[in-house]
């Protein structure tokens, strides 16, 4: 068990004795995750703002009911998951919408000759990915979480997450290659 997931099992251990000192430690670790993880999943900021709030709201609801407190990074992450993709299936219309205006004022961007070319190259390369694709990269590489993990959090086998790992890292290379 990993450090960090042995913390939050005993912040939740403390928070159900009645310590909110705990819960305020336990959601300052975790709020910004939350975050992130949203924005990555609907790319708005400001909504990703209020599903980590909404997240919040449930775990303050339900932590009683998680029986297993060492497993507390793949609840929330789905809670969060799950609160994003009620937002997306609300918001498909707009959304799509959003996005095509989006693509179309990107292409209309300067491009900057400097150090940062790479990092705008690939931040447009990862909007062009679908979105199953950006949520594994995203718990893989920006969220340091594993094989296993991701398994747990996106409740597909192993074997699925791997071959959707492999494949999105293969489908950003085509994009950037065909970008140079």
């Amino acid at each position: 068990m990993k450090t960090n997931d042995t913390y939050d099992e005993w912040l939740i251990l403390r928070i159900r004795t009645g310590d909110n000192t705990a819960f305020q430690l336990l959601a300052e670790r975790w709020y910004v995750k939350l975050v992130k993880h949203a924005y990555y999943l609907v790319k708005d900021k400001d909504v990703a703002q209020d599903i980590a709030q909404d997240t919040w709201a449930v775990v303050v609801r339900k932590l009683h009911t998680l029986k297993e407190p060492r497993r507390f990074k793949f609840w929330i992450f789905n809670i969060a998951r799950n609160k994003s993709a009620d937002w997306i299936k609300s918001e498909q219309k707009n959304r799509a919408l959003k996005a095509e205006i989006k693509q179309e004022s990107s292409e209309f961007e300067p491009e900057i000759e400097t150090k940062n070319d790479n990092i705008a190259r690939l931040r447009t390369a990862l909007r062009k990915l679908p979105e199953t694709k950006r949520e594994i990269l995203d718990l893989f590489y920006l969220e340091s979480c594993n094989i296993q993990e991701i398994s747990q959090i996106l409740q597909i086998p192993v074997g699925t997450v791997k071959s959707r790992l492999f494949s999105a890292r293969e489908h950003l290379k085509n994009i950037l290659q065909n970008k140079k």
